[in-house]
């Protein structure tokens, strides 16, 4: 209650409550008769923000948690407004609300409901991170979803297919142990994919660099008709040849297996991580480039060539990190300053 109470006194003060994106949360507020014969009356309700911010407040506490928004401004300096932003856009952009429904309506034993809503709290917090790293604050919701939605979407579909072996492993080692909680085998396996769909967001933005997008969030309807899927599909591929032949993967798990004993430790731990996802992104864009828009892996022959050197100097770094009994921060630290020299010719 404190939490809720704590989040609707930041938006109520703020330029939230008019975010075009909310629009459609007012109006499901009023039963049907009302939004039907006065539909153009209810966004000018005396009451609009108010019944805005109790309802963002509600619904962010109730689904992204308790500590979502004093984690997020602990750990990257969020605010609590731009928490909120966050939520609802990765909330529409994933359609969130159909897999809580789902949750529900499976009427699952209280242990494997908890252990359902923590996977999709995995995509929350990390997608909610993404956006709040990568793109223009205050986050507009509206923005971040014209951007994404279409990107995000077509690379979710392909995910499954397109993800390397080491991925998929891991998907279905999640959908195992749900199954294992007793949640359903369909409702397992979408969930276990929860893990993975953040990289839908990087996905879309090395489609949107690729195209030659400019930088940040571009206004409503800007570059709409060039997001195909078959552009999403391209940067999808060449986002998963780099993971499968620089091991991103092991990279990522060595990262989430550092310890976290304090503060500073959990601030390392998500530098490390976002300077890891940047230089992905930097990578497979960088093969989508200079192979002109050919097929990811014809793309990778090429760029291999062109960076023989350079890609020989990772493998015995990786080789040599593979060895150690034990990762820590100045390992990981020294490892990613190598992989940045990756692509740089020679």
């Amino acid at each position: 209650a404190y939490a809720k109470l704590e989040l609707f006194d930041t938006l109520i003060a703020s330029a939230f409550p008019e975010d075009p994106e909310m629009a459609a949360d007012l109006a499901a507020y009023f039963p049907r008769v009302l939004r039907e014969r006065f539909a153009a009356g209810i966004p000018r309700h005396r009451l609009a923000r108010e019944i805005i911010s109790t309802l963002a407040a509600n619904e962010t506490v109730n689904r992204a948690g308790i500590t979502f928004a004093f984690r997020l401004s602990d750990e990257i300096g969020a605010v609590p407004e731009d928490a909120v932003r966050a939520w609802f856009a990765l909330r529409n952009l994933y359609r969130l609300p159909g897999l809580f429904d789902a949750i529900e309506g499976a009427e699952l034993p209280a242990a494997a409901h908890v252990a359902a809503v923590l996977e999709i709290r995995k995509l929350v917090d990390r997608g909610a991170r993404w956006l709040l790293r990568n793109a223009p604050r205050p986050l507009s919701v509206d923005a971040v979803v014209t951007r994404y939605r279409e990107g995000v979407r077509a690379a979710a579909d392909r995910i499954p297919a397109l993800a390397s072996e080491p991925v998929r492993a891991e998907v279905r080692a999640a959908a195992e142990r749900l199954m294992e909680a007793e949640v359903p085998e369909a409702l397992a396996g979408r969930l276990a994919l929860c893990s993975e769909l953040p990289s839908a967001l990087d996905i879309t933005e090395v489609a949107w660099r690729f195209l030659g997008s400019s930088g940040g969030v571009p206004g409503a309807g800007e570059g709409a008709a060039a997001m195909t899927d078959e552009v999403v599909e391209l940067a999808a591929r060449a986002w998963y040849v780099v993971d499968a032949l620089l091991d991103i993967g092991w990279l990522q798990a060595g990262i989430a297996a550092l310890p976290r004993a304090d503060r500073w430790q959990a601030l390392a731990r998500g530098a490390l991580r976002g300077d890891l996802l940047r230089r992905h992104r930097a990578l497979a864009t960088q093969v989508l480039r200079e192979g002109g828009g050919a097929r990811p892996d014809a793309a990778l022959r090429a760029w291999r060539n062109a960076n023989a050197r350079s890609l020989q100097r990772w493998s015995e770094i990786a080789a040599s990190l593979r060895a150690e009994p034990q990762v820590e921060y100045p390992m990981m630290a020294v490892a990613l300053r190598e992989l940045r020299e990756v692509g740089r010719g020679g």
